[in-house]
């Protein structure tokens, strides 16, 4: 089990890796125009386009969510058009990528500034501590270990959860609710405020007839 699990960390430490190279300052040739996302084409803006936007909110309504994991990933992702804002607070092992900041970030322990590109608004942070963001911003996107964190605002979640030595893959809740929800080794998308639309449901037995 030990195995797997520095495989799986190793894995995302690879990943922070590609990260950063993605998001490098590399032009193409000129006269060649590079795909869409290839490094080149332009920021990225920390979108959904795998799944459609939830409607608009109303901008004044926040939710609170608390999540912990101890190996895995997530992302905090606008809601079509419309930043994420509010205060996110994380301790972790690991690599923290943020997009389109328009706030402030408040590092502490053994954590360092990896990467930064202010024309795209970009920067990577890695190590071991805490990180407490404010403001309004486009995307936010955490990989590693031990981790525990709570945020207040709008945005919507994308939790990934490894399995740990105890086959457990991380748990989140409302700050109003006593309901403890796992992640999933597949993904879950949470949408904050809550919108029930967007919660995964445990399915429910049909009444025998």
């Amino acid at each position: 089990m030990a195995m797997r699990i520095g495989r799986s960390f190793a894995l995302l430490t690879v990943g922070a890796t590609c990260f950063i190279a993605s998001v490098s300052d590399a032009q193409s040739p000129p006269g060649v125009n590079p795909p869409p996302g290839a490094p080149g084409s332009g920021p990225t803006t920390g979108k959904m386009p795998s799944r459609p936007a939830p409607p608009p909110q109303d901008p004044n309504r926040v939710g609170t969510i608390l999540f912990e994991t101890k190996i895995g990933s997530f992302k905090l992702l606008q809601p079509g058009e419309t930043p994420c804002r509010g205060r996110m607070e994380v301790s972790f092992t690991g690599t923290m990528l943020i997009s389109g900041l328009k706030g402030t970030i408040t590092p502490t322990g053994r954590l360092r500034r990896e990467y930064k590109n202010d024309k795209w608004n970009r920067q990577v942070w890695f190590g071991t501590g805490k990180m407490v963001i404010e403001g309004q911003f486009e995307a936010v996107q955490w990989f590693g270990r031990n981790m525990s964190g709570k945020f207040t605002g709008m945005g919507i979640f994308r939790f990934f959860g490894e399995f740990d030595e105890n086959q457990k893959t991380g748990t989140w809740r409302w700050a109003d609710r006593a309901q403890v929800n796992p992640w999933f080794n597949s993904g879950v998308n949470i949408s904050v405020p809550r919108d029930e639309r967007f919660e995964p449901t445990k399915p429910v037995p049909r009444p025998r007839t």
